[in-house]
């Protein structure tokens, strides 16, 4: 129920800011709009708003599906002689051009509002104190160990900038990854001086895989102690001992740092045949150190085995409040949405020539299924899906493909070219290819997302 309901708020969140951009742009312009409709199909509820600039009324529509809307607009060719001037087609071409923008440009104002607005109340955020690198990972061979705190980071070449907790570090490793450049960090490692680690991500192949993820490079998550938290009744971990709030200080003699390192200990035993008996040294409350000897079950996932001891491991990582000012917020907002634009960009240009899987696509499924998690989280964590979803709204508009936004801005283009607009014949089939086209992406989004939906099973 959340994950639908969170879904259909965040489409009409995005498609009404979408519309309303173009709806004012049109206003401003002298341009008559005859209908905004909030969906499509029959209509549920419609209402009439007078317009003075243009001396007409507008009629509000909400429809019985919410996938899209649409502001239609006064055209020359089928409007009465003497209101061709508030039509658009007889504008200026900046003005159409600007009422054509408006939809994609207000999707990038509401991402910028969202973003700048979490800034300014606070969030509240995991330290960017490292778990364990994984073994032969970038980061490890780069000399990170668990616990370091990583204060500023950039890409290579970039200014160093205090980071923001945990997920600013991801960030950043994101858009390195995905632009093949090194990273530069500030780290604070326990009882040391700060001291700069050069991460050489630009060594690593590009990742044309449709699972992306930053395994390679290293980063496992933000610290936690390997603190055993609740065991399963009847479950591996209480069968051997263990209780609630254990500290696992060694497995098999090799001492353990962090949560993330246990889990990752425990899987393994488990991955290429069933596991052994292993000796764990745990420090109890109130008895000091404890051998325990406990035997992983071995589980199968997708042909895939690992170790289980059916416990959860780790606890509550060391967090933040994350606040900035007025101003800064609202920089930074800006920054966080033109380096979203820009990376979703070079991730469909790199699709294009082959560099990347498009199995990157995604379609409702899985963007109702990142709703209904984001809404779990918390209502910081949803309003920042909705921008991240609106800024996405936005490049997707803003696409060469007739019938998007774009489309029509590249009619325009060619106009201001070559002084004329297409012709109503090539009109005609730039609409039939561009609609083509856009079925053809869609059904490449609902294909991925039934194959990530069955492959959950």
């Amino acid at each position: 129920m959340l994950t639908s309901l969170s879904f259909l708020l965040a489409l009409v969140v995005i498609i009404f800011v979408h519309e309303y951009g173009h709806y004012r742009a049109a206003l401003a312009c002298g341009v008559k709009v005859t209908r905004f409709s909030l969906g499509f199909g029959k209509p549920l509820m419609s209402w009439q708003v007078r317009q003075h600039s243009v001396q007409q009324q507008t009629e509000f529509v909400i429809s019985a599906l919410p996938f899209g809307g649409y502001v239609q607009m006064l055209d020359s060719k089928t409007c009465l002689p003497d209101e061709q001037k508030w039509a658009l087609d007889t504008q200026r071409l900046w003005k159409r051009v600007f009422v054509v923008s408006a939809g994609p440009l207000a999707n990038f104002v509401l991402a910028i509002l969202i973003y700048s607005f979490c800034l300014i109340y606070g969030e509240t955020q995991p330290r960017a104190i490292l778990s364990a690198p994984q073994v032969n990972s970038l980061m490890q061979e780069a000399g990170l160990r668990s616990g370091d705190l990583i204060t500023k980071g950039a890409l290579i070449n970039d200014e160093l900038t205090a980071l923001q907790g945990y997920s600013g570090l991801n960030w950043l490793m994101i858009k390195a990854r995905l632009a093949g450049r090194d990273v530069l960090l500030e780290v604070q490692s326990r009882g040391k001086s700060e001291r700069e680690v050069l991460v050489p991500l630009s060594q690593l192949p590009v990742d044309k895989s449709k699972n992306f993820s930053l395994n390679k490079v290293g980063l496992a998550g933000p610290w936690t102690a390997p603190v055993i938290d609740e065991p399963m009744q009847g479950g591996v971990a209480q069968l051997a001992g263990l209780k609630r709030g254990d500290v696992v200080l060694k497995v098999q003699g090799d001492a353990i740092e962090d949560a993330n390192q246990l889990r990752e200990k425990i899987r393994q035993s488990g991955r290429f045949g069933d596991p052994n008996v292993q000796l764990w040294e745990v420090n109890r409350r109130g008895q000091g150190l404890v051998l325990i000897e406990i035997k992983p079950k071995r589980v199968w996932v997708n042909d895939e085995s690992f170790g289980r001891i059916e416990a959860k491991i780790g606890e509550a990582p060391a967090v933040e409040t994350i606040r900035f000012d007025f101003f800064t917020s609202l920089q930074m907002g800006l920054e966080k949405t033109w380096e979203q634009s820009w990376l979703t960009l070079e991730l469909i240009g790199k699709m294009l020539v082959g560099l990347a899987s498009w199995q990157h696509l995604s379609g409702p499924v899985t963007m109702a299924d990142a709703a209904g998690k984001s809404a779990e989280s918390g209502w910081m964590s949803y309003l920042q899906f909705l921008a991240l979803v609106s800024v996405s709204a936005g490049i997707l508009n803003l696409l060469p493909i007739p019938v998007l936004d774009g489309g029509h801005l590249l009619y325009y283009l060619w106009e201001a070219v070559v002084g004329t607009s297409p012709s109503a014949v090539w009109l005609e089939r730039f609409q039939k290819l561009g609609l083509g086209v856009i079925l053809m992406l869609m059904s490449f989004a609902l294909f991925n997302d039934l194959q990530r939906w069955l492959g959950a099973f």
